[in-house]
């Protein structure tokens, strides 16, 4: 354990950003909300990358569509 210690603290640290858009169920699945839930997770997005993570990690189920926007 001591070993993984030492080597845990000596890696670089990884700023990562979360975005969750609460968006309901019900909205995701409908083809009309499509392009809104894309906006959604865009502008939470970009607020977060104003302070410059590292990585930017979506929810799985973000969208659960193939986007032709």
């Amino acid at each position: 354990m001591r070993t993984i210690d030492q080597q845990i603290i000596r890696q670089p640290t990884l700023k990562v950003g979360l975005v969750q858009g609460n968006i309901d169920q019900f909205m995701k699945w409908d083809e009309s909300f499509q392009r809104e839930t894309l906006k959604i997770y865009e502008r939470l997005s970009f607020k977060l990358a104003e302070d410059r993570p590292d990585l930017i990690i979506w929810p799985e189920t973000a969208i659960l569509f193939l986007s032709r926007c």
